[in-house]
């Protein structure tokens, strides 16, 4: 026991080789020790030593497979080496588990449904892909009788949550305009039944917000999650901590075209300003906000011009169909009705 405490100290203190070295000690005198493999696994997880740390922790669980922290060390490991049906075993595991510890949670049934999506997302095999969206899909069906989930939390609506995993579903597909009306009439039910939207749905509308490029949603509900009371499991972190490092790039591209796009238009250059929207808008292709700059442009373009082009009329009705049957906020109705009302007088 000394030993395997002293190896996870050397974990703690980042002294990954001699916490390798202390763990190979006690496997060659124990083989069955889940622990000396815990530490191998995180160990070598530090040291990015995929192959190795994979093998551990299944060796672990495989020994020792009633850990509530073994799966969640299981879940990170994998996701690090993107290993993502492991993560999907070991996720089950925990929301299977929990059910019978202090730790039961409807998160882990968020991040289970979640697991079986990012198999889904990260596989090239369309098979594969389909399987496991069904799977999540008929995961979230069978949720909506789940006893232990309603007696945990009456407040918790899984026909809500399911919108979000259909969003999730549309955005794996490619289908960006179906997932962000999933999307939005999601987050309109959460506000019509909630005062503050509950810690559950907002890891899983953050994602889908940033797949959809809708930073400005993901930064209010990021907020949202910084001053609430709540707390959220280690899968949930993960996942947050994984989209904001993968989106910074986009969402800094993004910002920084608008913010062109927005000086450019009040300086009446309304070429420069459209190209720089356009720009913008690659790298949030159903951001609202943009596609009615967009149209504001060509209003102006349209308006200055003898006759409209068939380019730019075309243009015009390619971003209608981006917004029309869309649910939107108020401040985005009212300035998209104004603008279709004067294009549509002008394009006909």
């Amino acid at each position: 026991m000394g030993e395997v405490a002293l190896g996870k100290t050397y974990v703690h203190l980042q002294q990954y080789d001699k916490a390798m070295d202390m763990a190979e000690q006690v496997l060659k005198r124990n083989r069955f020790s889940a622990e000396a493999q815990d530490i191998l696994a995180q160990a070598s997880d530090a040291k990015q030593q995929g192959e190795l740390a994979i093998s551990a922790i299944r060796q672990a669980i495989k020994l020792s497979p009633f850990s509530l922290p073994r799966h969640f060390h299981a879940c990170e490991i994998a996701r690090n080496h993107d290993d993502y049906l492991l993560a999907a075993e070991s996720s089950f595991a925990i929301w299977d588990l929990s059910k019978r510890t202090v730790h039961y949670d409807c998160l882990h049934w968020c991040g289970y449904i979640r697991s079986l999506l990012d198999v889904a997302e990260y596989t090239d095999d369309k098979r594969t892909r389909n399987k496991y969206q069904q799977e999540a899909l008929l995961a979230l069906q069978r949720g909506k009788f789940d006893e232990y989930l309603h007696r945990l939390d009456e407040d918790f609506d899984v026909e809500i949550f399911g919108r979000i995993m259909n969003a999730r579903v549309n955005a794996i597909d490619g289908k960006m305009l179906d997932a962000k009306k999933h999307l939005v009439r999601s987050q309109w039910a959460i506000e019509e039944k909630y005062q503050t939207p509950p810690i559950a749905f907002i890891p899983d509308s953050i994602k889908v917000m940033y797949d959809l490029g809708e930073f400005e949603d993901a930064l209010k509900l990021q907020e949202v999650l910084k001053n609430s009371e709540g707390n959220l499991d280690p899968n949930s972190r993960f996942l947050l901590s994984k989209e904001q490092h993968n989106s910074k790039q986009n969402f800094a591209n993004y910002q920084q075209f608008n913010r062109e796009g927005i000086k450019y238009y009040q300086q009446g250059k309304y070429e420069q300003a459209k190209a720089a929207f356009a720009l913008a808008q690659g790298f949030a292709p159903v951001n609202t906000g943009v596609t009615l700059n967009l149209l504001q442009c060509l209003l102006q373009l349209l308006l200055k011009s003898d006759k409209p082009s068939r380019e730019m009329m075309l243009e015009c009705r390619k971003l209608f169909k981006l917004i029309d049957d869309m649910p939107l906020k108020q401040q985005h109705a009212e300035k998209y009705q104004t603008l279709r009302q004067e294009l549509d007088q002008i394009i006909g």
